[in-house]
């Protein structure tokens, strides 16, 4: 039996490890010979989220990954922290050269005496650690003084979400209260009923749309509270708007996927364009049996890895390859191709496509396991004859060669950012064997997790309302 690390084989884990080898000999040459700021920061980026895929994995509940990379670097290396300490080395020569307002990965920053400043959406400035300026927001923790903040708003030239966030915070015909536009559910229902509800919900908080200040008073989250959804959001909202009109069919894969449905749902009502789309629920917790959590599920990423490994350039050839290998396990494994044909039924009966459109199977990301795993069920086991294709919002990157278009940007912790909101964590549950019972149903979270919940939505849709009004 093959050793497994974590939810990969350990054929896995070493194809990304030998992934990471070729990655820091190539970025610790080129930091040394990169003068071009625009390089330099390609450098950082590509060492912050490296050092984040091991960070994150033991947040995700896979420690074994850490640990195991952690000691090939010390063993290869001698230095367990060498991709941290080229991240350092990169940034340090960014601000031992640059100055002035300058966009660093998703934020702008004014670079003053070796010091990074970033300016909050509600105008305060701080100082913010190396360590976290390529983060979508970085811990405002450390504010400065006023005169230095009056010096650095006098150079500062606002940003698009600027613009954004001030014509929200200074609208005057905004809703005062939130009354009326917070939705609760108690006990057992269904994603599609749940999902009927919020856009009744989406409907209500565009009709009137509430205020910053109307917002800040339902919360208790801390003061960054606020600007975090607003960005996370503000992504979601530009990931979603190219998915839209055409002949594109958008399956959003739940529940991660939920807030990406929803500013769809959200931008069709603004529009008055109702451009078809789906969402599903699919995850590890199908793809377990009862006495192995997840077996279907690692059996799926199995399969997707050896496709990989044999095909890392070509996503036809790659495809090809893990449809063959994906047929294989189903014919070792007949519970599995009986688990199969009862996902493409449900998947039938959940997708309402046009002929012609193509089916897109839409999540946040990584490894595209479920996404590919859902294509290859349309494609093998259903009637539908719809193309189809998948989009994800980011990839590792030892999958870029093969999906290559096929996700949106190179900002890895928004996977994170996402998978911890509490629409996409804490708003339902699967319930545990009501797949199996023919009836996918969820359980609610309680009520401060629908609080929270809530929250978000309400962010999201008076922001795709904001950008909507603005153009």
């Amino acid at each position: 039996m093959m050793q497994r690390v974590g939810y990969l084989l350990r054929s896995d884990l070493d194809y990304i490890i030998d992934f990471y080898n070729i990655k820091i000999e190539s970025i610790s040459a080129a930091k040394s010979s990169t003068d071009n700021f625009d390089g330099l920061v390609e450098l950082g980026i590509d060492a912050f989220n490296m050092q984040r895929y091991i960070d994150d994995m033991s947040h995700f509940g896979w420690p074994e990954i850490t640990e195991k990379i952690g000691e090939y670097l010390e063993k290869t290396y001698k230095d367990k922290n060498i991709i941290k300490n080229i991240y350092n080395e990169i940034i340090a020569k960014i601000k031992n050269n640059f100055d002035g307002q300058r966009t660093i990965g998703e934020n702008d920053y004014i670079i003053e005496n070796k010091i990074f400043y970033y300016r909050s959406l509600k105008g305060a400035w701080y100082e913010i650690s190396t360590e976290e300026i390529f983060l979508l927001l970085p811990t405002l923790s450390k504010k400065i003084s006023p005169e230095k903040s009056s010096s650095l708003e006098a150079k500062y030239k606002p940003t698009s979400l600027d613009g954004i966030y001030c014509k929200w915070a200074s609208a005057d015909d905004l809703r005062s209260t939130l009354n009326n536009l917070l939705h609760f559910e108690e006990g057992t229902t269904t994603p599609e009923k749940y999902a009927q509800s919020v856009n009744t919900q989406i409907k209500n908080i565009l009709s009137n749309p509430p205020s910053i200040t109307a917002i800040e008073k339902n919360h208790d989250e801390g003061e960054n509270y606020l600007e975090s959804l607003i960005k996370i959001s503000y992504k979601i909202i530009n990931f979603v708007q190219p998915l839209r009109g055409g002949a594109k069919y958008p399956l959003y894969i739940l529940r991660d996927g939920m807030m990406f449905s929803e500013a769809h749902s959200a931008l069709d009502i603004l529009t008055g364009n109702n451009f078809n789309h789906g969402e599903v629920m699919i995850g590890r917790k199908l793809l377990s049996t009862s006495t192995q959590p997840e077996f279907y599920w690692r059996l799926t990423v199995d399969v997707l890895y050896a496709a990989l490994r044999k095909h890392p350039n070509n996503f036809a050839s790659f495809e090809k390859e893990y449809y063959r290998l994906m047929a294989d396990a189903e014919k070792k494994y007949p519970e599995l191709s009986e688990l199969f044909i009862r996902l493409a039924d449900y998947l039938r009966k959940h997708v309402e496509a046009k002929a012609g459109s193509t089916l897109i199977m839409v999540d946040t990301g990584l490894q595209g396991s479920v996404n590919m795993l859902i294509k290859y069920l349309f494609d093998k086991h259903s009637r539908k004859n719809n193309k189809t294709d998948i989009f994800m919002f980011v990839v590792g990157d030892w999958f870029k060669g093969i999906y290559s278009g096929k996700y949106a940007s190179d900002y890895y912790p928004m996977m994170k950012d996402i998978e911890i909101l509490s629409r996409s964590e804490n708003i339902y549950n699967y319930k545990p064997g009501s797949f199996e019972e023919g009836d996918l149903k969820v359980e609610m979270g309680d009520k401060n997790y629908q609080l929270k919940a809530n929250i978000e939505l309400i962010v999201l849709t008076t922001l795709c309302y904001i950008m909507q009004k603005s153009n």
